[in-house]
């Protein structure tokens, strides 16, 4: 299961595979990846954002203040969708 954890402000973290097929031919997992990474591409260029990715673990995190922070509405909300479509293959937990 890919759980996604955010605050909705300054930062996301996505831990683990979905599971829903091989490694290479997941839907699931590779929807999750196409909004990670399109988001991440956002940022690249600035220095107000740390991405830190390792193994199984993503995450960014946006300094506080950033108007950047504006685009987690867009990638929460796509992680949603992708969550209720397919429940047993990705949480969205949000830390509030």
């Amino acid at each position: 299961m890919i759980t996604v954890t955010t605050n909705e402000w300054n930062y996301i973290e996505i831990d683990g595979h979905a599971g829903y097929a091989p490694h290479g031919s997941d839907i699931v997992c590779a929807s999750v990846s196409v909004l990670y990474e399109t988001f991440k591409s956002l940022f690249k260029h600035n220095n107000r954002v740390t991405v830190t990715e390792a193994r199984n673990v993503s995450r960014i995190e946006i300094c506080k203040g950033s108007f950047l922070s504006g685009y987690m509405e867009f990638f929460t909300e796509g992680i949603e969708g992708i969550a209720e479509a397919y429940p047993d293959h990705v949480e969205l937990i949000i830390d509030r």
